[in-house]
Protein backbone atom coordinates (compact mmCIF):
# COMPACT_ATOMS: atom_id res chain seq x y z
CA UNK A 1 0.00 0.00 0.00
CA UNK A 2 1.57 3.81 -0.65
CA UNK A 3 1.91 5.63 2.01
CA UNK A 4 -0.91 7.97 2.74
CA UNK A 5 -3.50 5.65 1.11
CA UNK A 6 -6.43 3.08 3.05
CA UNK A 7 -7.86 0.52 1.81
CA UNK A 8 -11.27 -0.07 2.14
CA UNK A 9 -10.47 -3.05 5.31
CA UNK A 10 -8.57 -0.22 7.01
CA UNK A 11 -11.43 1.97 7.43
CA UNK A 12 -14.49 0.87 9.25
CA UNK A 13 -17.41 2.90 10.65
CA UNK A 14 -20.35 2.85 13.27
CA UNK A 15 -23.40 5.18 12.90
CA UNK A 16 -25.87 5.88 15.04
CA UNK A 17 -28.52 4.20 12.78
CA UNK A 18 -26.56 1.34 11.91
CA UNK A 19 -28.94 -1.83 10.94
CA UNK A 20 -27.69 -5.09 9.51
CA UNK A 21 -29.13 -7.56 7.17
CA UNK A 22 -32.83 -8.05 7.85
CA UNK A 23 -32.95 -11.76 8.65
CA UNK A 24 -29.49 -12.62 9.53
CA UNK A 25 -28.07 -13.17 13.62
CA UNK A 26 -25.63 -10.95 15.37
CA UNK A 27 -22.96 -13.54 14.60
CA UNK A 28 -23.76 -13.82 10.68
CA UNK A 29 -23.63 -9.84 10.09
CA UNK A 30 -20.38 -9.59 12.14
CA UNK A 31 -18.72 -12.39 10.43
CA UNK A 32 -19.53 -11.20 6.94
CA UNK A 33 -17.95 -8.53 7.26
CA UNK A 34 -14.58 -10.97 7.73
CA UNK A 35 -15.23 -13.26 4.50
CA UNK A 36 -14.43 -10.79 2.25
CA UNK A 37 -11.54 -9.18 3.25
CA UNK A 38 -10.06 -11.54 5.90
CA UNK A 39 -7.99 -14.91 4.52
CA UNK A 40 -9.51 -17.43 7.21
CA UNK A 41 -11.51 -20.20 7.29
CA UNK A 42 -15.58 -19.99 8.19
CA UNK A 43 -14.80 -21.29 11.72
CA UNK A 44 -12.60 -19.09 12.39
CA UNK A 45 -14.51 -16.51 10.85
CA UNK A 46 -17.48 -17.61 13.48
CA UNK A 47 -15.15 -17.86 16.37
CA UNK A 48 -13.98 -13.92 15.84
CA UNK A 49 -17.60 -12.29 15.26
CA UNK A 50 -17.87 -14.16 18.47
CA UNK A 51 -14.96 -12.78 20.71
CA UNK A 52 -16.15 -9.32 19.40
CA UNK A 53 -19.76 -9.90 20.33
CA UNK A 54 -18.50 -11.55 24.12
CA UNK A 55 -15.92 -8.26 24.22
CA UNK A 56 -19.14 -6.00 23.47
CA UNK A 57 -21.29 -8.46 26.43
CA UNK A 58 -23.78 -9.73 23.82
CA UNK A 59 -22.52 -13.16 23.06
CA UNK A 60 -25.25 -14.41 24.49
CA UNK A 61 -27.64 -13.14 21.52
CA UNK A 62 -25.31 -14.38 18.53
CA UNK A 63 -28.15 -15.93 16.86
CA UNK A 64 -30.72 -13.63 17.20
CA UNK A 65 -31.62 -11.57 14.51
CA UNK A 66 -32.50 -7.89 14.78
CA UNK A 67 -35.79 -7.41 15.66
CA UNK A 68 -34.79 -9.83 18.80
CA UNK A 69 -32.58 -7.40 19.67
CA UNK A 70 -32.59 -4.02 21.63
CA UNK A 71 -31.23 -0.54 20.43
CA UNK A 72 -28.36 -1.02 22.80
CA UNK A 73 -27.75 -4.67 21.53
CA UNK A 74 -28.12 -3.61 17.61
CA UNK A 75 -25.72 -0.56 18.36
CA UNK A 76 -22.96 -3.22 20.17
CA UNK A 77 -23.79 -5.46 16.82
CA UNK A 78 -22.75 -2.86 14.69
CA UNK A 79 -19.17 -1.32 16.80
CA UNK A 80 -18.50 -5.39 16.41
CA UNK A 81 -19.01 -5.35 12.75
CA UNK A 82 -17.24 -1.99 12.30
CA UNK A 83 -13.71 -3.58 14.54
CA UNK A 84 -14.58 -7.29 12.46
CA UNK A 85 -11.36 -6.42 10.15
CA UNK A 86 -9.25 -5.00 12.81
CA UNK A 87 -8.94 -1.46 10.99
CA UNK A 88 -6.93 1.16 11.71
CA UNK A 89 -8.96 3.50 11.35
CA UNK A 90 -12.52 3.70 13.21
CA UNK A 91 -14.94 6.46 12.64
CA UNK A 92 -17.74 6.28 15.14
CA UNK A 93 -20.55 8.64 15.31
CA UNK A 94 -23.06 8.46 18.77
CA UNK A 95 -21.59 5.04 19.21
CA UNK A 96 -22.73 5.59 23.02
CA UNK A 97 -25.85 7.21 22.07
CA UNK A 98 -28.34 3.90 22.82
CA UNK A 99 -25.88 2.07 25.75
CA UNK A 100 -26.40 2.18 29.08
CA UNK A 101 -23.78 3.65 31.44
CA UNK A 102 -21.91 0.54 31.53
CA UNK A 103 -22.36 -0.83 28.20
CA UNK A 104 -21.04 2.80 26.94
CA UNK A 105 -17.88 2.48 29.49
CA UNK A 106 -17.29 -1.08 27.73
CA UNK A 107 -17.68 0.31 24.40
CA UNK A 108 -14.90 3.33 25.18
CA UNK A 109 -12.49 1.17 26.66
CA UNK A 110 -12.18 -0.86 23.26
CA UNK A 111 -11.79 2.66 21.33
CA UNK A 112 -9.25 3.78 24.33
CA UNK A 113 -7.14 0.25 23.76
CA UNK A 114 -7.15 1.05 19.58
CA UNK A 115 -5.96 4.34 20.12
CA UNK A 116 -3.18 3.54 22.73
CA UNK A 117 -2.18 0.98 19.90
CA UNK A 118 -1.28 3.67 17.32
CA UNK A 119 -5.03 3.81 15.66
CA UNK A 120 -7.21 6.36 14.65
CA UNK A 121 -10.63 6.47 16.35
CA UNK A 122 -12.97 9.19 15.83
CA UNK A 123 -15.98 9.65 17.16
CA UNK A 124 -18.64 11.85 17.00
CA UNK A 125 -20.64 12.51 20.12
CA UNK A 126 -23.17 14.83 22.33
CA UNK A 127 -22.07 13.07 25.69
CA UNK A 128 -19.59 15.57 27.22
CA UNK A 129 -18.44 12.85 29.68
CA UNK A 130 -16.94 11.35 26.86
CA UNK A 131 -15.27 13.72 25.02
CA UNK A 132 -13.61 14.81 28.45
CA UNK A 133 -11.97 11.09 28.34
CA UNK A 134 -10.71 11.39 24.47
CA UNK A 135 -6.72 12.80 24.00
CA UNK A 136 -8.34 15.86 21.79
CA UNK A 137 -11.92 16.90 21.79
CA UNK A 138 -12.86 19.46 18.88
CA UNK A 139 -16.24 21.22 19.52
CA UNK A 140 -18.35 22.33 16.83
CA UNK A 141 -21.11 24.95 17.68
CA UNK A 142 -23.64 25.84 14.80
CA UNK A 143 -21.49 24.18 12.43
CA UNK A 144 -18.52 26.00 12.91
CA UNK A 145 -15.37 24.81 14.56
CA UNK A 146 -16.07 26.74 18.75
CA UNK A 147 -12.31 27.80 20.16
Amino acid sequence: MRRGAASASSISGSFSNSTFCCRSSACWTTSRCLCANWDASTAATRARAFDLLSSLDIAAEARKAPEELSGGQRQRVAIARALANDPRFVLADEPTGALDTKNGAAVFAIFRRLADESRTVIVVTHDEGLARLTQRAIHIVDGRVAT
